[in-house]
């Protein structure tokens, strides 16, 4: 029996006295991550660092363009990695400035995740 392909995304958020914490919500479609970041005690009070991880169980997983839009509060940032490992994570973190309401984090993949069971983390 194969083993079946599991993929996992997340997101990890830090701070300079270590990391924030904050409650997930994800949303999947075919194509799609919406990652929501909120912190639980109203807003950030420091910079932080916001780093996004896709993981896959398979042994030579294709490499896939992911397009990451970065929303805080209202303004918008944009960067593109290539997936091309079984655990991959950006590069640089993305800076965060103080006094966050949220983060809407949005990924989206240049083609469909080959079929296999999706995790959030």
């Amino acid at each position: 029996m194969a083993k079946q392909v599991t993929w996992t995304i997340g997101a990890k958020l830090w701070r300079s006295r270590g990391r924030i914490k904050a409650s997930p919500t994800f949303s999947w479609a075919e194509r799609e991550w919406l990652l929501l970041l909120s912190p639980t005690q109203g807003n950030f009070r420091a910079s932080a660092d916001v780093q996004v991880h896709l993981k896959c169980n398979a042994l030579d997983p294709p490499a896939l363009p992911v397009e990451i839009t970065l929303r805080v509060n209202d303004t918008q940032q944009a960067q593109r990695w290539h997936f091309a490992q079984r655990a991959v994570s950006t590069s640089e973190p993305i800076a965060v400035p103080r006094e966050t309401l949220t983060l809407t984090l949005e990924l989206t993949l240049a083609q469909p995740l080959p079929p296999g069971r999706v995790q959030r983390s």
